[in-house]
């Protein structure tokens, strides 16, 4: 979800393997669909790791997890939201 409560895609993960479920048309090809899958795998498998060339995390002082696929030049930030709720 973006910060605009747009949802982009939903997945599934498990230890071996992490599937995109729906997504919306822009990145709905076969392609993109096969490296997010990858890239999240990488993020949310650490056994998985080592058998995923080109990717790293990099925590930033700030709390933001980055996933960086070298390969591609694609950088994942992750985030906490805010609880912004009113009292």
């Amino acid at each position: 979800m973006n910060e605009f409560g747009i949802s982009i895609f939903d997945f599934t993960a498990s230890e071996q393997y992490c599937s995109i479920k729906h997504a919306i048309s822009a990145l709905d090809k076969w392609y993109i669909r096969h490296t997010i899958e990858k890239d999240l795998l990488y993020l949310l498998s650490p056994k998985q790791r080592s058998s995923i060339k080109n990717r790293k995390i990099d925590i930033l002082t700030n709390g933001t997890i980055v996933l960086i696929n070298v390969k591609h030049n694609i950088q994942y930030h992750f985030y906490k939201l805010k609880n912004e709720t009113a009292e």
